[in-house]
């Protein structure tokens, strides 16, 4: 398996005509989780859908450079899980050897486990501990067969 990784935030906008604010809102969700997994990953790409340009088209372009083993999706807001469930089927269908995480899902686990088969894991509790872990889980290739 690849140990690229590709972070996802999703866009915060209901409307696509909503015009972005003219600071933006850096993912210091994603920032934490990218420097407690730097050690385990090859490369490490943050993808903020916020950002101007940054749509579906050059998403998959990010992806096909990157070629990402795992693929995390922040999901901070209620709002936004109708975006990271297209995305996660979007990335499964695109790439379905590509591991999809969802992050910050602690209240509704269970359930997105049970009904979004393209979620492979969800991360509980502290993800800068977590994800980590699931990435070592991930990255980390089975002890050999013995044969008799």
């Amino acid at each position: 398996m690849n140990k690229n990784i590709v972070l996802v935030y999703p866009s915060r906008y209901l409307d696509e005509a909503a015009q972005a604010p003219s600071t933006p809102d850096f993912p210091m969700s994603l920032m934490y989780l990218a420097g407690a997994s730097r050690k385990i990953c090859d490369d490490i790409t943050i993808f903020d859908f916020n950002l101007k340009g940054n749509d579906i088209e050059y998403f998959e372009k990010t992806l096909l450079n990157k070629l990402p083993g795992v693929v995390g999706i922040n999901c901070l807001f209620s709002m936004t899980i109708k975006q990271v469930i297209f995305l996660s089927e979007y990335i499964k269908d695109k790439f379905p050897e590509t591991r999809v995480v969802g992050m910050h899902p602690t209240i509704f686990a269970e359930q997105i486990m049970q009904n979004c088969g393209s979620v492979d894991a969800v991360v509980l509790g502290e993800g800068d501990e977590a994800f980590p872990r699931l990435l070592e889980y991930y990255f980390t290739p089975p002890p050999p067969t013995k044969n008799r």
